[in-house]
């Protein structure tokens, strides 16, 4: 569940609403959510609506959340109902960050990653907007330009974690990453190589 989210950049009310009728021709189709227990279908805004390309890792994902039950929803309990946001939060997700022993922070915050590690990894604005459900730019640069700053010595964990055919529709990366080594553009600031992720599995 969590990896899900952080492979795509999708909320609590998305993963809810996703019907095993929405994946077909290589792209997840998000069109409909829950939200406090309500099944709407529509997003949160009229950019919301859009489809997101099923990587190798993300089909096995998808494979295996709909092999637990014979729902007609993605991620589903083991009685068939749809996941919900309250059961997870209480559950997993405040579980997993006691045992990171980080500060809290919302379930929300893994689409802010996304959208850093994105960024970092070269993935064009544009494409990132659509990716999202954003309407401009503006949003991308605003709320996640600065979230990048600092992360270039995690450039190759992160391209290695989305995988080659998430990246693959990208344009040329930025010029920093034509480095052979990430660990040389730590070195040139006088920074030790290390890995900031942090990644929450269920």
């Amino acid at each position: 569940m969590i990896e899900m989210m952080m492979l795509t950049g999708m909320i609590h009310s998305e993963i809810s609403g996703l019907l095993r009728s929405h994946i077909h021709d290589g792209y997840i189709f998000l069109q409909r959510s829950i939200v406090r227990k309500v099944e709407k279908d529509s997003l949160k805004n009229k950019y919301r609506p859009r489809k997101f390309p099923v990587t190798s890792r993300i089909r096995e994902i998808l494979d295996a959340a709909m092999a637990r039950t014979e729902s007609p929803y993605v991620f589903a309990d083991p009685d068939g109902t749809p996941y919900l946001r309250e059961n997870f939060t209480e559950r997993i997700w405040k579980s997993a960050i006691d045992k990171c022993d980080i500060p809290y922070r919302p379930p929300y915050s893994i689409r802010h990653s996304f959208a850093a590690w994105s960024l970092l990894a070269g993935i064009e604005p544009l494409r990132l907007v659509s990716l999202m459900g954003h309407g401009s730019k503006r949003m991308i640069y605003d709320t996640y330009g600065n979230y990048v700053e600092d992360l270039e010595c995690d450039f190759w964990d992160v391209v290695n974690y989305f995988g080659k055919d998430f990246l693959e529709a990208k344009k040329k990366p930025p010029r920093h990453h034509y480095n052979s080594l990430c660990e040389s553009s730590c070195e040139s600031r006088g920074a030790e190589p290390h890995n900031q992720l942090i990644i929450l599995n269920n």
